[in-house]
């Protein structure tokens, strides 16, 4: 009999954004000085935009960063110069990843809810929970052990959270969480799981497993901001893709500020020299022409120069 963790306090789930529909234009922002973290004036720069979707963006050792594109089954590289390729091809619907620490590409599913490794070569890790299938898998990191946390975004009655151990066995978190987005803390002692308008914090036992002490982080700021992607810091702090933009918070949960973004920002990730750079992956995207994308998959990737540094240790 699988071991069930202590059952998260349920609330109530908010209908998910409408992804058919036209992604909003464009916006000016000014960015302001956060003190270590981001310079005032820095400016968001395009590195990539497309028609063919983008999800899941992760740093790489090269600065440069790595994304999955479902629709076109398919994992694109990219830098800070905006230099592109292709790197995984047939990915059978992978629209978030990872990089383990054997620098394998690992992604969840989306279209047959599932986690796998995609490169170097494909090979299914797990679709269920002890028999339970996944109906959305969402997002992942990786551990240094060699496991990995796991959310399932459509879980009834209420999205889930899993451990997937290095030997195979697995653990929930129980139900009651928005449960999309998912980050650790550099000494792995820390697991930070979206939650709609703030972020469950819950402190991970030796063996990788979930203790009952988690508390809730405060707010971030905004209405309807529906916290997705997250990644952290050296310092542990963690960055929150929000409507609005970045929303960086202390690693016990307390607001530090934000970082306005040109778009609705849906995942981000540290990386370029010195891991400098914190990339991002927004909604919308412009035509050849500059007009507006009506197209409901258009993505835009921007990348902002950073004081702050990404967590060295691990690619998320």
């Amino acid at each position: 009999m699988p071991i069930r963790a202590f059952a998260i306090t349920a609330a109530l789930l908010l209908t998910a954004p409408a992804f058919a529909q036209t992604p909003p234009a464009e916006r000016q922002v000014s960015v302001s000085a956060i003190p270590g973290i981001v310079a005032a004036g820095a400016q968001w720069k395009t590195v990539w935009s497309g028609a063919d979707d983008a999800d899941g963006i992760v740093g790489t050792s090269d600065g440069s960063a790595i994304f999955a594109q479902r629709e076109v089954n398919r994992v694109r590289k990219v830098d800070a110069d905006g230099k592109t390729s292709v790197v995984v091809e047939n990915t059978d619907s992978a629209g978030s990843l990872a990089i383990d620490y054997q620098g394998r590409i690992v992604g969840v599913l989306r279209d047959h809810p599932a986690v796998a490794i995609l490169s170097p070569e494909h090979k299914l890790l797990t679709d269920n929970y002890y028999g339970a299938k996944f109906q959305g898998a969402a997002d992942l990191v990786v551990e240094k052990r060699g496991g990995m946390y796991i959310t399932e975004s459509r879980r009834t009655p209420w999205p889930s959270v899993y451990y997937l151990a290095p030997d195979g066995k697995m653990f929930s978190f129980g139900d009651g969480m928005r449960a999309n987005g998912i980050a650790l803390s550099p000494d792995e002692k820390t697991l930070y799981i979206s939650n709609r308008d703030n972020i469950v914090i819950v402190e991970l036992r030796p063996d990788g497993t979930g203790s009952n002490n988690r508390h809730e982080s405060e707010k971030l700021h905004g209405q309807g901001v529906n916290a997705d992607g997250m990644t952290v810091d050296a310092a542990g702090r963690v960055y929150v893709s929000t409507q609005t933009g970045v929303q960086i918070l202390s690693p016990d949960g307390k607001f530090i500020g934000e970082i306005p973004s040109p778009r609705v920002v849906t995942s981000v990730a540290f990386s370029g020299p010195d891991k400098k750079m914190l990339f991002v992956i927004t909604r919308g995207s412009k035509t050849p022409d500059g007009a507006e994308s009506k197209l409901p998959t258009a993505r835009t990737v921007y990348a902002i120069p950073m004081i702050a540094q990404g967590y060295l240790g691990r690619a998320k």
